[in-house]
């Protein structure tokens, strides 16, 4: 993202600054990481929480020094924020239960009739990424019979903790046949757990995001597949929405980016994804 956000500021005549929380569920240092932002002089914020809630003081103190906010990605919760006297002027972001379903539908398809067990590898408990993939996943594998759905963990979007919950689930359930990761950091790791307990042969793992170590591990037959959304697309199109709203253009409530699952049959498609 901060590659496409830079690429498409260059390309746009644009300043942009990319900064972040120094781990994914600092959320207080991502609130005071935006009260810094807006004592600058920016004329438009893009914001990314790690949960709902945490930067809603900010959004409101940008409101209030008349900056323009754009929510990318998990939701910033628009009740609190009118609540607390703020707006958001826009928001641009990924269909996140969608991205579960389409990955619980190829499990479950190459899975076949016979059905068997399947799992579910959380991010963050309450990051919007995490809900709606594992909303739509677990839709999908309870609605179809013969699927068994045997756990729903939390990997926090943390390589060895997702390492260890696969190790655990193979050990407790030898016959899994299906797990969906709600990242690719999560799928790889898992994948990992089942080569080095040799019981990857015969197991489906799906990730979200297909960062350029998926694509690679697809391509050798290592992952199975992964949601893919464009990465450059979305963040250019990001600071478009901004823009606009700098200069005062009736905007959109929300815009979605559309989605593709990349499996290791049509890999080949996306050679050049970006």
């Amino acid at each position: 993202m901060k590659n496409g956000y830079e690429e498409a500021a260059k390309e746009l005549g644009v300043i942009v600054e990319v900064m972040a929380a120094p781990t994914e569920g600092d959320t207080k240092s991502q609130l005071e990481t935006l009260e810094s932002m807006v004592a600058k002089d920016y004329k438009g914020l893009i914001l990314s929480p790690i949960e709902p809630f945490n930067l809603v003081p900010g959004v409101v103190k940008a409101n209030n020094k008349g900056l323009k906010v754009v929510n990318l990605g998990p939701p910033i919760d628009k009740k609190t924020v009118e609540q607390a006297g703020g707006k958001l002027d826009s928001k641009i972001t990924v269909n996140f239960e969608e991205q579960g379903s389409m990955a619980a539908k190829y499990i479950v398809e190459k899975i076949g009739p016979s059905g068997g067990k399947v799992a579910i590898i959380q991010g963050i408990p309450g990051a919007g990424q995490s809900e709606g993939r594992t909303a739509g996943a677990r839709k999908v594998f309870e609605s179809t019979k013969g699927i068994e759905l045997v756990s729903v963990q939390p990997g926090n979007w943390d390589r060895n903790t997702a390492y260890n919950i696969a190790t655990n689930l193979v050990q407790a359930h030898p016959d899994l046949k299906g797990i969906f990761c709600c990242n690719d950091v999560m799928a790889l790791a898992a994948a990992d757990a089942l080569e080095a307990a040799g019981k990857r042969q015969g197991k489906i793992i799906f990730g979200v995001d297909f960062i350029q170590q998926a694509q690679e591990a697809i391509k050798a037959g290592k992952l199975d597949g992964s949601i893919a959304y464009s990465m450059k697309v979305y963040s250019r199109a990001a600071i478009i929405l901004t823009m606009k709203a700098i200069q005062g253009h009736s905007l959109p409530e929300a815009v979605y980016s559309p989605l593709a699952a990349v499996t290791k049959e049509n890999i080949a498609e996306y050679e050049n994804w970006k």
